[in-house]
């Protein structure tokens, strides 16, 4: 039988709740190394719709739930863990009636592929490497720099 008391016990609790609460308020320290941010541009949240095209034959719709000039994070029901190369179609939904909708196709490799536990999708990542007119890219920076908040 251990010589503890249910003092001991209390005084034990108090001091795990004081190491948290000086764990809390301490400041944080810096990212690990190997865990650097790789994007060069700023990202903005949209919610766009998208058709991901795989080996020019597959199509897979999906959404694009935030995207820069230079890549896309978009939600789909497929994990497209072994393609490499997508063609993806931003469907970009109109700021007013006279300008209406406009279409983006960009030739982008895809970087990463997991399921969003969040969303109960696979949240896959692509990098842009072409954009199909060169006047997309510079259309897509107006807009995003114009009409939405960098995240």
């Amino acid at each position: 039988m251990s010589n503890e008391t249910s003092a001991d016990f209390i005084t034990d609790d108090l001091s795990d709740i004081q190491l948290a609460v000086t764990d809390a308020v301490r400041p944080l320290k810096a990212a690990p190394q190997g865990s650097k941010e790789h994007r060069t541009e700023p990202r903005f949240r949209v919610k766009w719709p998208a058709t991901v095209i795989v080996n020019e034959q597959n199509s897979h719709r999906g959404l694009i739930k935030d995207i820069s000039t230079k890549g896309a994070a978009v939600l789909l029901d497929a994990h497209l863990h072994s393609t490499k190369f997508v063609n993806i179609r931003i469907h970009l939904p109109s700021l007013n009636a006279a300008t209406g909708p406009r279409t983006i196709e960009v030739y982008g490799k895809i970087v990463y592929s997991i399921h969003d536990s969040n969303e109960f999708l696979f949240r896959t990542g692509v990098s842009f490497l072409k954009f199909h007119q060169e006047s997309d890219q510079a259309h897509l920076s107006a807009r995003l720099t114009n009409h939405h908040i960098p995240i």
